[in-house]
């Protein structure tokens, strides 16, 4: 497995972001590279954090790489949608029309509840 050396500050930052980066893939990949750190075993990081040893070998060359700044990039592209070539139709049309107003209701409820409720001294109790 690989040896890395880490300085008391990445050891710090690492155990801040692994809980509050805005980004659950990243705090993952920061609770990894956090426990190595720590002196866990990569079995015993993979089970705990759920992951495989070729996932665990990808986030730790990439500290090595860049350091957190590079553990905290997202690769994902995502899908494209087939609504991108339609974007700027769809964007003039809900520029030109406003949002429609609520129906208002056709019956009005009752707002004097003194008939469904009973008097206070008649209370069985």
């Amino acid at each position: 497995m690989i040896t890395i050396e880490f300085s008391p500050a990445d050891i710090e930052a690492l155990e801040y972001e692994r809980y509050h980066h805005p980004h659950p893939k990243v705090q993952k990949k920061m609770e990894a590279v956090y426990l190595k750190s720590q002196d866990v075993k990569p079995g015993q990081i993979c089970r705990l954090c759920r992951i495989c040893k070729t996932t665990l070998t990808t986030y730790l060359d990439q500290y090595q790489a860049g350091g957190l700044e590079r553990l905290k990039e997202l690769e994902y592209q995502g899908q494209p949608s087939e609504l991108n070539q339609h974007s700027t139709t769809l964007e003039a049309y809900f520029k030109g029309t406003p949002p429609a107003a609520p129906p208002k209701p056709k019956l009005q409820l009752k707002t004097d509840r003194s008939q469904t409720q009973s008097d206070p001294g008649s209370s069985l109790w």
